[in-house]
């Protein structure tokens, strides 16, 4: 790997590893790039065409280092140094050449040869270096900036947020209160750079001093800031962390925190990852072909579930379920009930209608939690509520109060039961219980059985040796987690807003014995459902959504040839049976391209309103290979 440093060459050996120390936050750290994350396929269901980033004799990718910022800012010595460190182990990570440049270079007119450059606490910027960077991105160049971008003058004078208003379309806010252990993020799929990663996914980002953040006024936040307790939220409510958009011909990513700010946890840092080559390949026009997160394009997915409370009313618990049956009926939705035998045994005309308009799940007993007791206590609890209900095939669990344990998980896979119910959800999209964290289920295994190869770290210059996953011990099958949705707005259909921007999974509960006939909380829930329908939502069960995300984690797009007007793409299904409803997200980097079309008249084609991605809703997909070929007119 060659670097470029002020117009020199340095090759760097082997002796550079890719490897970070811990920062002052406990929990944040740059580590190498993931090993699964690559620049051309940051993940399965992602495939960018990215030879515009890899001409390794003229750099498209500029990075700049401020020495302005070090002599003028304070503690921005040590400031520049760790950002501008941690970016160039990123780059070197992902293979992806660059040239250094520093503050001279900021003040002359920026090369129209460089596709983006990056800014990372790039803080001191002089008028005349905040209009260089401006004409840039007018002229169709990329941005990537992260920190207090151009908040001081070059002699270190407090300007304030003039370059965000400028350039990014932004209010600068600093008057926030500060987050001393840190604070949440979320990377919602409502942008490019969420392609990939779970929607509304949560980075844990460390302290940030001073806390900052921008106000959207013309660009696009790309989540929402979350406190670790819920505190303080009312500051946070309409700003972001993250933020994309466009200025004339050029398209800009801005980030409150560098990468070494990241937690240190490797799913956290290959999702960073996986935003950080999703915004250079944008930036840079590249070509990528992403599948869809819902099938037929469907803008996000909702799924009613019905939730047992502690204790039981049963004349409340009739007149809730009543209710919602009926509107359930009127809307012909289907919904997913977790109900308690104690439900069944006294209305059993209620769970005969929702076996009819949905799927039955266990809950349990709600008076008594599942987490602490005996794997078999626990096992014997499900049993007992399978046999009551007359349940053959149970959808799910619902464990009382959302507590559970690595009993809980053993029983669940000893009874087929694929997921669970949990509230406080990582992100807005199925996930998987990790067994590792609850459950060691090593006993009796060989010791040869459970050393796990892992690849090598990065090192520049060596190609990876393997690209397969590690070796270790069979694994029980997965199980799922399914996320209740609570607790992001105060009603259900503020909170549908969040989650369709975020493009994720709405898993809407509803309590029977809370929400009467004549409750705002019903009324709220019917006019929301009324809403998801009109704006075509994909409302089902969530066996339904579950099944269809374990498919499409077997889709995978592989971009074999581009050409001048046509594209061939290779659809891999590793599933074992054909597949319906798969939709390709296209954004060609040739902007002026029209007419995009499936060669053959196959499948349907839809241009959306940002002008740069289409939707190809796909016919059949076979098992194995199927091959598409994009054709467009320039």
């Amino acid at each position: 790997m060659v670097a470029f440093r002020n117009g020199i060459s340095i090759m760097l050996t082997s002796a550079i590893v890719a490897v970070a120390t811990l920062m002052s936050a406990d929990d944040a750290g740059a580590q190498p790039v993931a090993q699964f994350v690559q620049i051309t396929s940051p993940s399965r269901n992602v495939a960018h065409e990215v030879s515009v980033l890899q001409e390794y004799k003229k750099p498209r990718v500029a990075l700049f280092r401020s020495n302005q910022t070090s002599r003028y800012v304070p503690n921005g010595e040590s400031t520049v140094r760790e950002a501008v460190y941690f970016w160039e182990l990123l780059l070197l990570g992902l293979r992806v050449p660059y040239k250094v440049l520093d503050d001279q270079d900021l003040s002359r007119r920026i090369s129209d040869n460089y596709r983006v450059i990056i800014l990372p606490a790039v803080e001191s910027m002089s008028k005349r270096q905040r209009r260089r960077v401006i004409d840039y991105l007018k002229d169709g160049g990329g941005v990537i900036a992260s920190g207090r971008t151009g908040v001081f003058d070059e002699e270190g004078s407090r300007v304030g947020g003039l370059f965000f208003e400028e350039a990014f379309g932004a209010e600068y806010v600093d008057d926030l209160p500060a987050q001393s252990f840190g604070i949440l993020q979320s990377i919602d799929g409502n942008t490019p750079l969420g392609d990939g990663i779970p929607m509304g996914y949560l980075l844990n980002v460390a302290p940030q001093l001073p806390m900052t953040a921008l106000r959207p006024v013309s660009s696009v936040a790309m989540g929402r800031p979350m406190t670790y307790t819920g505190a303080d939220m009312d500051a946070f409510r309409d700003l972001t962390l993250l933020l994309y958009g466009t200025l004339e011909e050029g398209r800009f990513f801005w980030s409150r925190f560098h990468p070494h700010d990241i937690s240190r946890d490797p799913v956290q840092q290959e999702n960073y990852q996986r935003m950080i080559v999703n915004a250079l390949v944008d930036l840079a026009g590249g070509t990528t072909v992403s599948v869809s997160p819902w099938p037929n394009g469907n803008p996000m997915a909702l799924s009613v579930v019905t939730l047992s409370t502690v204790g039981f009313d049963a004349i409340s618990f009739m007149d809730g379920t009543r209710h919602l049956l009926d509107i359930l009926k009127s809307h012909n939705i289907p919904a997913t009930f977790f109900l308690t035998s104690g439900d069944i045994s006294t209305f059993p005309d209620l769970y005969f209608e929702a076996v009819e308009i949905g799927e039955i799940g266990i809950a349990a007993d709600t008076d008594h939690v599942l987490k602490g007791q005996p794997w078999e206590v626990q096992k014997q609890r499900f049993l007992r509520s399978l046999n009551e209900m007359g349940l053959e095939d149970p959808h799910g669990l619902y464990p009382p109060g959302g507590f559970f344990d690595g009993n809980t998980v053993r029983a669940m896979d000893d009874m087929g039961l694929d997921y669970i119910v949990l509230p406080g959800p990582h992100s807005l999209a199925p996930g998987n219980i990790d067994w590792w964290s609850h459950v060691d289920y090593r006993e009796g295994l060989l010791l040869s059985d459970i050393e796990v190869d892992t690849a090598p770290l990065f090192v520049p210059g060596r190609q990876p040796a393997s690209q397969a996953a590690p070796r270790g011990p069979e694994v029980p099958s997965p199980i799922a987690s399914m996320p209740i949705v609570e607790g992001l707005s105060s009603t259900f259909e503020s909170t549908y807003e969040i989650v369709r921007r975020a493009r994720g999974l709405y898993s809407i509960p509803y309590y029977p014995e809370l929400y009467s006939s004549r409750s705002v909380e019903s009324q709220d829930f019917e006019a929301t459902l009324t809403r998801a329908q009109r704006e075509g939502a994909w409302i089902t069960t969530m066996s339904e959504i579950l099944r269809w995300w374990r498919v499409r984690t077997n889709i995978r797009p592989i971009i074999s040839s581009l050409g001048r007007n046509e594209m061939y793409i290779d659809i891999e299904n590793s599933h074992t049976a054909a597949v319906q409803g798969v939709t390709l997200e296209v954004r060609l980097g040739r902007p002026k391209a029209k007419n995009l079309r499936l060669s053959g008249e196959e499948g349907d084609v839809l241009r959306l309103p940002d002008g740069r991605t289409s939707l190809v809703v796909l016919p059949e997909l076979r098992p194995g290979m199927n091959r598409f070929v994009l054709i467009w007119d320039d």
